[in-house]
C-alpha cells in the first residue's frame, strides 16, 4: 500500500510537470528512478496482454504488465493534471518568473544527475548529447502555429505531444504551444470539454503505446547512447525554460535577456536553488 503511495505521488509529480511548458514528465521520471519500468510496463499492453484478459488469466496479465504500477502512476498523473492546471495556470499568468524558476533548478540539477547514469563515455555518446542540446535548444527558434480544433489534428497533437512527454528534456506542453493548441488543451480541461478531449486522448493514447515499444528497445539496445541522447535534451530544455523572456506579440517569439537585481530576481534565484536541492534530495532518498 505504500508503494502504491509513493508510485501515485510520482505521478503527480509528472503531471504537474507536464502542465508547465518547458519541463518534461520524462525528466522527472527519470530522476525519480522509474522511467524505465514506466516504459517497460507500457510496452506489455499489447495483443498478447489482451489475449489474457480475454482467456481469463488476469494473474498473469497483472504481473506481465506491472499494472499496480502502472494505474498508480496514471492515477497520479490525471489527479496532478486535473487539479493543478487551474492552480498551474494562475500562477504562470501571475508569477510566471517564479514558477519557470524553481522548475530550471530542477531540470539544471536533473542533467548531472540523468547524465552520471551513462556507464561508458565514447566519441559517440559525446556526439549525441550535443545533438540532443541543440535539437532541445533549437525548439526556441520554431514559430507556433495557430489553433486548430479539427478532429484529426486534435488526435495528431495528441501522439505527438504524448511522445514528447514520456521523452525526458521535451516538454510536452512546449511541443503543445508550438502546434497552437496549448491553451485549448488546458481550456479544454479546466472545462471538461470532452468534444477537445475524447480526439486528444486517442492520439495519445496511440502515440504513448507505439513510442514505448521503439523507447523499449533502444534503451535494451544502446542505453549508454540513449541516456546520452536524453542528457542532452535535458539540459537544451534549460534554453526553453529560462525565466526570464518577453514574447513579441506580433509573431509569438521569444526574446531572452539577463535580469536586473531587484527583489523578484533574488526570489527567483531562491528558487533556482530549491529546485537544485529538490533533485538532489530526491536523488538520494529515491531507492526508500
Amino acid at each position: 500500500m505504500k508503494s502504491i503511495f509513493i508510485h501515485i505521488l510520482k505521478g503527480a509529480v509528472m503531471g504537474a510537470a507536464n502542465v508547465i511548458p518547458g519541463v518534461s514528465g520524462g525528466t522527472m521520471a527519470l530522476v525519480m528512478g522509474i522511467y524505465e519500468r514506466l516504459i517497460n510496463s507500457i510496452n506489455q499492453l499489447n495483443f498478447n496482454a489482451l489475449k489474457k484478459i480475454l482467456s481469463g488469466d488476469t494473474k498473469s496479465f497483472v504481473k506481465d504488465t506491472d499494472l499496480y504500477f502502472l494505474i498508480s502512476i496514471t492515477v497520479g498523473i490525471f489527479v496532478s493534471i486535473f487539479s493543478l492546471s487551474i492552480l498551474l495556470e494562475y500562477l504562470l499568468e501571475t508569477h510566471e518568473i517564479l514558477v519557470l524558476s524553481y522548475f530550471f533548478g530542477l531540470i539544471f540539477s536533473s542533467v548531472y544527475f540523468v547524465g552520471k547514469t551513462i556507464q561508458k563515455f565514447t566519441g559517440l555518446t559525446v556526439f549525441l548529447f550535443l545533438f540532443g542540446f541543440l535539437i532541445a535548444g533549437g525548439m526556441v527558434f520554431i514559430s507556433p502555429s495557430s489553433s486548430n480544433s479539427s478532429i484529426l489534428y486534435l488526435i495528431i497533437s495528441g501522439a505527438i505531444a504524448m511522445c514528447s512527454m514520456i521523452l525526458p528534456g521535451l516538454s510536452g506542453s512546449f511541443v503543445l504551444l508550438l502546434l497552437g493548441n496549448y491553451e485549448l488543451i488546458i481550456s479544454a480541461i479546466n472545462d471538461l470539454n470532452l468534444s477537445v478531449l475524447i480526439p486528444f486522448g486517442i492520439g495519445a493514447f496511440m502515440g504513448i503505446i507505439l513510442f514505448a515499444k521503439l523507447l523499449k528497445f533502444i534503451f535494451t539496445s544502446f542505453r549508454d547512447n540513449t541516456i546520452s541522447l536524453l542528457t542532452g535534451f535535458i539540459f537544451g530544455s534549460l534554453i526553453v525554460l529560462w525565466p526570464w523572456k518577453l514574447e513579441s506579440q506580433s509573431n509569438n517569439d521569444f526574446c531572452y535577456f539577463i535580469p536586473n537585481i531587484n527583489q523578484e530576481t533574488l526570489i527567483a534565484f531562491m528558487l533556482i536553488t530549491l529546485g537544485i536541492l529538490s533533485v538532489i534530495f530526491i536523488e538520494k532518498n529515491s531507492k526508500n
